[in-house]
């Protein structure tokens, strides 16, 4: 602030945010809460990871003018003598104001913003609902399923299954249809997000400062919904009525006006507030988890079945177990991030990547120990296949998983910005190894898959492959940890 905000404003009498944007000024439609005491570069991250392109927000160190050079208004001038006039409780105003002009897309938006995504999962579920049943990859008047000799595709009339699966294709098709629709809506559609966002800091608890209470307290009262931003620091502990402020005068403007609000119980309300948006923070946190998981214990039961057709339920209910117990394991290791406020040492790093490291490894090598000595023609023939594919899986995941863990923790700590650049490509990079694996199949003998009828099913076969081997690890070990904000302390 003292460095670039105040030497920049200074003598212009008005705040950065209205200098840089004085030709064409803006609506807001995003407040943030947020301390002072926090880092700027952390603070500045969080806000370009959590609001949207088109997101115009209401920053107070930025909007408010902070030079105290009689030029322009003094800082209590612009905060006013009662806490109802000050910016802060207008800019929310503005914002509940706007929503209801909106109607239903407001007050909607988070069901409209999970539409594509949900369309986009139901399609897949539909499309693979042959592979987990019978292992076969469907098209529009047959299902492929590889050959005895596992070289070529060999194409089946769905009566020789279940004659509804010939629905498969058309019913897949309008489901990814519409999620692109729906997509399409979303980024061309004006339809408003106003919202309060809480940035939390790993340097201090949030709410000891009264204004970020009074902020919290005014979005309830005027219902604008509030989110906390996507970094792993907790937003405090501690209760609304110790917070405190630097000038008493404003301690008790504002304290004067929560309790005229809500008698005695307004600080015991706005902790409510609190806790609710926090829990909506880790609600949020699981499903960013879930989506990654769910689609990748699937996807292995469905590659499993098709890659081996005449394999038993217990090996594929082993199969996706063992990926489920990998994705458990990834799962906690995230929740011991959120413990560690998202901030690991350089040690910690490389104790918890040997942990997964060395977990993989003691699966894997039970897997071949069982598949050696077990004895899976007993009447326990069920249970050991089970338990093989359990270990096998879930081994092999913990290992790929823990490598690219691995190259994570790597470029973070030695050149932030280049895990950025991956996280962006992350997708052109997926589809690379889609057509590398594709024509590595072509190169050791298996030309008959460039004919018409052997495309289809190894192009999706491919693609399924690489999503659980490359793409989905990709997602749950790079993509989330980036999104909400882990560091490697210095």
């Amino acid at each position: 602030m003292n460095e670039y905000i105040i030497p920049w404003t200074q003598g212009i009498g008005c705040g950065y945010a209205l200098l840089v944007n004085r030709d064409e000024p803006k609506e807001v439609n995003l407040m943030v809460s947020h301390a002072w005491s926090e880092n700027a570069e952390v603070f500045l991250e969080t806000l370009c990871r959590s609001a949207a392109a088109d997101d115009v927000m209401f920053v107070c160190a930025l909007a408010i003018y902070q030079a105290k050079d009689g030029v322009g208004p003094s800082i209590a001038e612009q905060l006013g003598s009662d806490a109802s006039d000050s910016p802060f409780r207008r800019v929310l105003e503005h914002i509940r104001h706007s929503g209801l002009r909106c109607g239903w897309r407001w007050r909607h938006r988070s069901l409209l913003e999970a539409a594509p995504r949900l369309l986009l999962l139901a399609a897949a579920a539909v499309f693979f609902m042959p592979c987990f049943t019978h292992g076969c990859i469907p098209g529009w008047e047959a299902c492929a399923s590889f050959s005895e000799d596992g070289r070529t595709w060999c194409w089946r009339d769905y009566m020789d299954f279940l004659a509804a699966y010939r629905l498969v294709p058309p019913l897949a098709l309008a489901l990814a249809c519409s999620s692109a629709a729906s997509w399409n809506l979303a980024q061309r559609g004006h339809h408003y997000r106003g919202r309060m966002m809480v940035v939390p800091n790993r340097e201090s608890d949030l709410y000891q400062r009264l204004w970020c209470v009074y902020e919290i307290f005014v979005a309830k009262c005027v219902n604008v919904p509030v989110v906390l931003g996507t970094i792993l620091a907790s937003a405090g502990t501690c209760s609304s009525r110790e917070a405190n402020c630097s000038s008493k005068e404003d301690k008790d403007n504002i304290t004067g006006h929560i309790i005229a609000c809500n008698g005695d119980r307004g600080f015991e309300r706005i902790d409510s507030e609190i806790h609710r948006t926090t829990r909506g923070f880790q609600r949020a946190m699981c499903v960013s988890v879930l989506r990654e998981g769910i689609p990748a214990v699937l996807g292995t039961a469905a590659v499993k079945h098709v890659r081996s057709p005449g394999v038993s339920p217990p090996e594929l209910i082993g199969g996706a177990c063992g990926m489920l117990g990998a994705f458990l394991v990834f799962a906690l290791g995230f929740y011991c991030l959120k413990q560690c406020q998202g901030s690991l040492t350089g040690r910690a790093a490389c104790l918890l990547e040997a942990g997964l490291f060395m977990i993989g490894i003691v699966s894997f090598a039970t897997a071949r120990v069982l598949e050696a000595y077990a004895d899976c023609s007993s009447e326990c023939a069920c249970l050991c296949f089970f338990l093989v594919n359990v270990v096998d899986i879930g081994g092999t995941a913990l290992l790929f998983g823990a490598g690219y863990f691995g190259i994570f923790l790597l470029v973070l700590s030695k050149c932030r910005p280049c895990m950025k650049v991956l996280v962006d490509a992350r997708f052109r990079i997926s589809a690379f190894f889609v057509l590398l694996l594709l024509m590595l199949q072509f190169s050791v003998g298996m030309p008959r898959l460039l004919e018409s009828d052997q495309l289809w099913p190894s192009v999706v076969f491919s693609s399924t492959f690489v999503y659980l081997s490359f793409a989905w690890m990709i997602d749950a070990l790079w993509v989330l940890p980036w999104r909400w904000g882990l560091r490697i302390a210095d």
